[in-house]
């Protein structure tokens, strides 16, 4: 199996296979976006036990402000 490129020589897909895998140009912006993802999905995952504990937290400080006259 052949293809042809921009400059008309034919190579085989193994070999245009094998310099796909060499190219690590992009390796970067992926291995970032994969750890942000990583990062978004555990921000995610622990919203809800957050809030409700920020909610208690801000309902104490309005009850002991209403108690002190604030």
């Amino acid at each position: 199996m052949t293809r042809s490129n921009q400059s008309g020589k034919l190579r085989s897909y193994p070999a245009s296979l094998c310099t796909v895998c060499r190219d690590l140009r992009g390796q970067d912006l992926i291995e970032y976006a994969l750890m942000a993802g990583a990062v978004a999905l555990a921000c995610a995952a622990a919203a809800p036990h957050i809030g409700g504990s920020f909610s208690a937290i801000f309902s104490k400080i309005g009850s002991a402000l209403i108690a002190q006259g604030g």
